[in-house]
């Protein structure tokens, strides 16, 4: 159930800094569309196959993989967040 966890943290990096990545190449390609549709095909398919390996014939993983994946969109958030404040902002807060 641990490795359950875990690995759902994992996807949600993958899953969520790809979209990060995504988003932030927008910008710079000639068919933005192409693009958005191949990441989230990317990021789905990894995704998806990787919640079936967790699952590990047993439906009681998913929740715990689940979990993990909003743990990894957190940190990716967090990681975000950060790097948009500067270090005045950041004093300010804490």
């Amino acid at each position: 159930m641990v490795i359950a966890f875990l690995g759902g943290v994992f996807l949600g990096g993958i899953f969520f800094g790809g979209l990060l990545l995504t988003v932030r190449l927008l910008v710079r390609v000639r068919y933005p569309t192409v693009l958005m549709l191949g990441s989230l095909l990317l990021r789905l398919g990894i995704l998806l196959g990787g919640l079936y390996l967790l699952k590990d014939g047993s439906y009681l993983n998913l929740p715990l993989a689940l979990l993990g994946i909003l743990i990894g969109r957190f940190l990716i958030v967090s990681k975000v967040k950060g790097q948009q404040q500067g270090p005045d902002e950041m004093r300010q807060e804490g």
